[in-house]
This record gives C-alpha cells, structure tokens and sequence, in this order.
C-alpha cells in the first residue's frame, strides 16, 4: 500500500493508529520488568536501577505490583492475539483491496495532477505541490472559469520522470468539466466496489475528504463558463482554502505505491501555440480517426484549407489525404464525413499546386475520391484517359488512372513495367484498393503517410 513496504513502516503504522494501546504496552513491559526477579543489568544508570528494584515481597507495593504484573501478563498476551488474529490478516486484506483498485486510485491522482497544476498556471505559481503554503494561492478566488483557449506547453510525467508525450493548450471551463467529472466517477467506482471496505483507513478519509471538498465541489457544480463583464469580478468565497485542501489530499494519496501519472505546464506565445495547432491537424492518421472519430478529419479538412498553400503544406495535405482514405476504405460501414473531408483537402492541393507533376497526383487523388463517391463525369473520364496515353508521364499516375477508369488490361500492363520497389510501394496506396482484380494484394499493413 505505502510506498516503503517494510517492517519498520509497519510498525510505525500501527504505533501511529494505535497510540493508546502501545503507551499501555510500555506501561506493561515496565510493571513486568519491576516484578521480575531478573536482576538489573550493571551498565544500566543507578537511578534506572532504582527505579526497576523489585519491591520488598510482604510489602503493600509487592501486592500492588503482583496484581498489575498479572494484568499486564494478560494485556500483553492480548495485544499478540489482536495482532495475529485480527490486525495482520486485516492488513493483508487491506493491502489486496489496493492492489484490485489501484488502477482507480492511480487514475484518481492523475485527474487530480491534472486539475491542481491547470489552476497554479492560472495564477502563474510554480511551485511543488509539497512547498505550496495557503498564502501562495490566494489569487484562486479571482480566477475566472471561462471558456478561452490558454496558450501553453503540457508536459507529462510517470512516477517523477518525463515520458515522451506533450500537449499543447487547455479550455479552463470544459477541461475542468472533463477532469472534475472524471474524479467524481472514480471516487464513485472505488465507494461502488466490493472491495473499498478493506481499503486502508486513511486513505479512505483521504478520499472522503476529497468529496467534500469545497473547492471539488464548487468545481463539480459549476455548469456554464464565467464572462467577463465591465466593473464585476467574479470571486469564489474560500476558493482558496478549499484548493490548499486539494492539494493536500492529493499529496496524501502519493504516499501510496501506484504509478503516479503527473503533469507539468509551461507557457509558450502565440506562435509557438498557432505552430503546434497546425502540426496537429497535419499529423492526423488513421489510428487517431479510429480512436477520436471521424468529426476530427473535418475538422482539419476546415483548418487546413483556411492556410496559405505553401508548398511544404501543400506536401503534408496529400499525407492527410491518404490517411483518410486508408482509414475509409478499412471501416465496414463507409463514412461520407471521412469522403468529403478528403475531398475539401485533394480539391485545395488541386487549386494551389504549380508543380506539373505533383499537380497530376493532385488531380489522381481528386478523381480517386470522386470514384469511391460514384460521381466520375464523362470529361473526368475523358481527363484520365489522357493521362494514361501520355507516355512521358510517370508510369505511377498512368497505372491509377487506368485503376480509376476500370482499363484493367491496360493497368495490368503498366504495372508489369513498375521496378519491383515501386510496386511495394503502389500496393500500399489507397488508389491499390479500387483495383478490381489486381495482379496482387493490396498491402495489409500499409506505411504511415503523414509527415511529421
């Protein structure tokens, strides 16, 4: 459960919640060693001595000693049967209970991390969490949650360390809403488990306390972003009392041995944040359109035809073609979103491009779209043919648009002329697919078009 699992932190553990017990066992082993016959060490301090003589037998103080020593005998033999029978299979059923919820507790922290460090950006304090004093947040009153995007870099950290995986910007309102809402379903999933009544007694009180906090809570409540209005500010009573209170539970639940998911933010300008926003929408693939859904590809589709067609842009927009289209072709159930944003992309390449050969593969990718979308007109037809009668044109972009039309002998022997490395590399092509009969299969795994 702890981090340290040793028996000297166990010990502590148990002095600690069971202070009165442990006084009353020092008590014992005193009036024990008093009574006993054993004599007195000679190294031991004279007034040590004195203090453990054995009183004179026939004394009142021999009686009275007799009798404590035989209740000390048998609160001693009760506190090892406590300890056996009851403490040490409590804290073996404790220490399993965290282990079948750490996943909860370690997602817990996280959301936590999450929200804390989002906040002390907000004042602009950065400081660790164990240096922060109440003093230092007074600031949290004042903080408008309102729903604008805030430049920054997120760094994020397992256990301490970087990991490679860096974010970039935040929402105050619908970031809190998401991270709030996630703590409040975990709480929820570890009191709705079978195994939260085992679970270690402070770090329940931990989780209690988290509830019903008043900053969580003021959070959880909160259901439509701040606006700012001319002379009003807006100020959230004890705010900060109830975020200092936060972080210390959130420092409580680091004490325990899960990997703890951290985060760390730093701020970065405009451009550094417009620059990151466009590296984005560029990078998007396939894996992200299956995890995400397909609204993100419109939405980059919207983004990427607003910038100006540089050519290395322009370069980057046919890797985000492909990726939506290796994406459409792999779902069962075909997505006209994924088709139209493909189509929103090819037609910009189309548009700008001033290379005659990268205008061709522009207007491959166009007609490939417009196949798949069942709307190839007569002069598209008329369009490819001449591409593929054209022998000074690369045999790639011959060989697609014979695929496009449906010319199988004729694409059957163009691809007889392709080098055996540039056939690997066209069976990897979305285009490959619209192939009716193709000499061999498309590839199942094929390369990442994106450019990073």
């Amino acid at each position: 459960m702890y981090r340290k699992h040793s028996w000297y932190r166990e010990l502590f553990v148990f002095i600690k919640r069971n202070v009165i017990i442990c006084i009353l066992f020092i008590i014992s082993v005193f009036v024990i060693a008093k009574y006993s016959l054993v004599p007195v060490p000679n190294w031991v301090p004279v007034s040590i001595q004195n203090i453990l003589s054995r009183p004179l037998e026939g004394s009142t103080a021999f009686e009275f000693f007799t009798i404590l020593n035989n209740l000390s005998l048998a609160y001693i033999a009760s506190i090892i049967t406590y300890i056996v029978i009851q403490y040490i299979p409590e804290r073996r059923k404790t220490s399993k209970a965290f282990s079948l919820l750490k996943k909860e507790i370690s997602e817990l922290y996280s959301n936590m991390s999450r929200v804390i460090q989002m906040y002390l950006f907000e004042i602009n304090l950065n400081k660790p969490e164990e240096c922060i004093a109440l003093e230092d947040i007074i600031d949290i009153c004042d903080v408008e949650i309102t729903d604008a995007t805030r430049n920054c870099k997120i760094k994020s950290m397992k256990n301490g360390s970087y990991i490679n995986c860096i974010s970039y910007g935040y929402n105050l309102f619908s970031d809190t809403n998401k991270y709030i809402t996630s703590v409040q379903k975990t709480i929820q999933n570890i009191k709705s488990s079978i195994y939260s009544s085992y679970l270690d007694s402070v770090l329940v009180e931990t989780i209690s306390i988290i509830e019903n906090n008043w900053f969580y809570c003021c959070l959880k409540k909160k259901k439509t972003p701040d606006t700012k209005t001319p002379g009003y500010k807006n100020v959230i009573f004890e705010f900060d009392k109830g975020f200092y209170e936060f972080i210390k539970c959130h420092i409580s639940l680091s004490k325990y041995d899960f990997d703890m998911n951290s985060y760390e933010f730093e701020a970065i300008s405009d451009a550094e944040m417009e620059a990151e926003i466009e590296r984005k929408q560029f990078s998007i693939n396939r894996a992200i359109i299956k995890y995400i859904g397909t609204e993100i590809a419109s939405r980059a589709s919207k983004y990427i035809t607003t910038l100006d067609p540089t050519e290395e842009r322009l370069k980057k927009s046919i890797g985000v073609i492909l990726e939506i289209l290796v994406c459409y072709d792999a779902e069962p159930i075909k997505s006209p979103v994924l088709l139209q944003a493909a189509w929103n992309i090819a037609e910009y390449v189309r548009k700008n491009e001033k290379e005659s050969i990268l205008l061709l593969y522009a207007i491959l990718n166009s007609m490939q779209i417009k196949k798949r979308q069942k709307i190839i007109s007569s002069d598209d037809i008329q369009e490819l043919k001449r591409i593929i009668e054209d022998v000074s044109i690369p045999n790639d972009v011959r060989l697609g648009a014979a695929i496009i039309i449906g010319e199988n002998s004729t694409a059957n022997c163009i691809f007889e002329q392709l080098s055996e490395e540039m056939r690997n590399i066209f069976i990897q092509y979305p285009i490959y697919h619209l192939w009716v009969n193709p000499p061999i299969p498309a590839s199942p795994d094929p390369q990442l078009f994106t450019v990073f």
